[in-house]
């Protein structure tokens, strides 16, 4: 009897509690052989301020799978991201504090905790079961951890002065280099930086700000520590680290989407301009990105968001081709989604890849 009622209990937590999952509608298309997964998580649409404080409020996660949108595991949200609920136990809160970052990659499985300290944040980083702490004043903010060249970046922002600090990590857990870059004086605040969008190459290091409400990109020469403002003629949904360039997607003012390339000198090449699969003619006001910018071998992930549900495509940036659309119908019940992020299949395990960079195949 035990058993059965363990079985019992284990169903209801895999399972979502009477919330129907959301509807792919027909009008999609998508590979045969799918390389990548959507994830998309929503929450409870009269979710209070006390439940949105808590640790034990879970989101509702599905995947999409061709047609079918699979209900995951429950999730915790932390700093606007998600992770399962199997991923840490109290033990680990306990010692650690807040989980920031995680990431279940085929290759790594990475935590970045912070703990609150006197005036000052720890910070722990744990890669493949290496760890190290880094203690920071309290005006340096964790924003980011992201992959890229071969070593990891751990990102903050100064709160008080116009800078950006970052700590490169070794897949040892330890840090191995260390820059600033500073905006100082360039009519940027830190409210016009797009934190979910850092990107780095071995040269450079960039993210999307806005300067005067115009969309452009700060451009950091890691090397010879000098940074630029480039001003550009869309709006962006994301930069992704390829090479020694970046990839940048967006939309221009005739509503098509636009892609290009941006290397360290500033210089542009490469430029595609494209309808949406849907014939949507994209502006402000019928769409937001929610989520980061994905990109796998030659194509780039898109997520929009509009009144009627949420719009997944993928882009070959190399043929200029549409390759997976997906029109994602709203669940009445449920606000979102929130964010989208993207995964990969080995087998018959799923596994997170890294935004803001192209994962080879």
């Amino acid at each position: 009897m035990k058993k059965i009622l363990a079985l019992f209990a284990v169903l209801l937590l895999l399972c979502g509690c009477g919330t129907e999952a959301p509807m792919i509608s027909e009008e999609s298309f998508f590979e045969e052989e799918q390389k990548i997964f959507p994830v998309l998580y929503y929450e409870d649409i009269d979710i209070s301020m006390g439940d949105m404080l808590s640790t034990s409020v879970h989101t509702y996660t599905y995947r999409i799978e061709g047609q079918n949108a699979r209900e995951l595991e429950k999730h915790s949200r932390t700093w606007a991201e998600t992770y399962p609920l199997s991923a840490i136990n109290t033990e680990m809160r306990e010692k650690y504090g807040q989980l920031m970052k995680y990431y279940n990659t085929k290759e790594y499985e990475i935590f970045v905790f912070c703990k609150v300290l006197p005036e000052q944040n720890g910070y722990t980083v744990i890669i493949n079961g290496c760890e190290t702490e880094l203690i920071l004043e309290q005006n340096e903010n964790f924003v980011d951890f992201l992959f890229s060249d071969g070593g990891f970046y751990f990102i903050a922002l100064d709160n008080m002065n116009p800078l950006i600090y970052v700590y490169r990590f070794s897949a040892e857990a330890s840090v191995e280099d260390t820059f600033t870059v500073s905006y100082r004086g360039m009519g940027i605040s830190e409210a016009d930086i797009d934190y979910h969008a850092f990107a780095a190459t071995e040269n450079a290091f960039a993210v999307p700000v806005r300067k005067n409400r115009k969309q452009g990109i700060l451009m950091h020469r890691i090397k010879s520590g000098e940074t630029d403002y480039l001003p550009l003629e869309c709006e962006l949904f994301g930069i992704a680290a390829e090479d020694d360039a970046f990839k940048v997607a967006g939309y221009n003012k005739e509503g098509n989407i636009v892609v290009f390339d941006i290397f360290a000198s500033g210089e542009i090449k490469n430029g595609i301009e494209t309808p949406h699969p849907s014939g949507l003619k994209l502006s402000s006001k019928n769409i937001n990105t929610p989520g980061k910018f994905y990109m796998y071998d030659s194509e780039i992930y898109l997520n929009f968001r509009t009144e009627g549900g949420c719009l997944i495509a993928s882009f070959n940036t190399k043929t200029g081709e549409w390759i997976n659309y997906w029109e994602v119908e709203p669940v009445e019940e449920l606000r979102g989604p929130l964010k989208v992020k993207y995964m990969t299949k080995n087998g018959d395990e799923y596994y997170d890849i890294f935004p803001n960079i192209s994962n080879a195949e």
